[in-house]
């Protein structure tokens, strides 16, 4: 009989000590937005201003140097103050303002559903829906700010023909957008603006048009697996399963595809595959940084959890 405790040594298995597995992502990942965001926390403009503008085109990185400049630019926006008082008519700063304005209203909405956060934070989405629209004049080609209004869409209840609307004009500029998918696929949820049936045909359609999104019904399925806890054993979800685990087999090691991997650790943990689940945690090495394992209280717990659970439970 196996010793639980020996069969868990990370070392056994080839895995990093725990000591070693980290929730937050690397600077080494993208020196120059490392850059661009510390000069951003001192006021400074210039380097987050070049980075984005050495973006365009590249959409999905695009999309990942908005999200962490306008998450500086909710905390404390000077260097915004800065940049627009320098360059006013700067199409760029116009596609970060509008979605530093959406992360700061989802900042004052917090984790409560308290009447003022509320109030605050459909009043700040309204703000960041103006700014969003500004920015598609000011970059017509670019899907950016196309994103942030998809991404506000259930904050502010769009009716599903205008959030169409949003959606066909994303699209029409970058098909396989990952991270505006994600957010549509939050925005057909039932607690939102859709329904379980409307989360799970967008994901399967959407995982149909590109291999960039075939772990989106693995997506569907971690929003469903508490009030349907068959949600992983359906064949959309072992369909899409597969398909990631053939994507995952030559990928680089990028933040999607890191994303990708651990949905597809918890997929193949729920169906038992313990072996395979230690191999994909073997890839992923120490990053427990990013989804799923940011959407947990103890990003690094859960993902050590997972990882001794599957050990033990392994064959070897």
């Amino acid at each position: 009989m196996l010793d639980p405790r020996r069969n868990a040594d990370p070392a056994r298995w080839g895995l990093v000590p725990d000591g070693q597995v980290r929730e937050r992502w690397l600077p080494a990942d993208d020196p120059a937005l490392h850059e661009a965001a510390g000069a951003a926390r001192s006021g400074q403009w210039r380097p987050a201003a070049t980075l984005l503008a050495s973006t365009f085109g590249d959409w999905d990185h695009r999309a990942e140097v908005v999200d962490v400049l306008a998450t500086e630019g909710a905390h404390d926006d000077r260097w915004l103050t800065a940049w627009r008082a320098a360059r006013p008519e700067d199409p760029h700063l116009a596609v970060v303002d509008a979605h530093a304005w959406l992360k700061l209203a989802w900042a004052i909405r917090g984790e409560g559903l308290e009447a003022a956060h509320v109030k605050g934070f459909q009043r700040v989405l309204v703000k960041a829906q103006r700014a969003a629209w500004a920015a598609t004049g000011a970059l017509p080609d670019d899907p950016t700010p196309w994103w942030t209004l998809t991404a506000l869409a259930r904050g502010l209840g769009f009716a599903h023909s205008r959030f169409q609307e949003v959606w066909a004009e994303l699209t029409a500029r970058a098909p396989s957008h990952r991270r505006a998918h994600l957010d549509a696929l939050q925005y057909w949820r039932e607690e939102w603006c859709g329904s379980h049936g409307l989360m799970l045909d967008f994901a399967e359609k959407a995982a149909a048009t590109s291999p960039e999104l075939v772990a989106l019904p693995l997506h569907a399925a971690f929003e469903l697996e508490d009030e349907e806890p068959g949600a992983w054993r359906t064949a959309s979800a072992r369909q899409a399963l597969e398909a990631v685990l053939v994507r995952l087999a030559d990928a680089p090691d990028t933040r999607a595809v890191r994303e990708d991997r651990g949905f597809a650790v918890l997929a193949l943990f729920e169906l038992g595959r313990y072996d395979e689940v230690v191999e994909q945690f073997r890839l992923l090495g120490p990053r427990a940084d990013g989804a799923p394992w940011s959407s947990y209280e103890d990003p690094k717990g859960t993902f050590l959890n997972y990882r001794a659970d599957a050990c033990m439970r392994a064959a070897r």
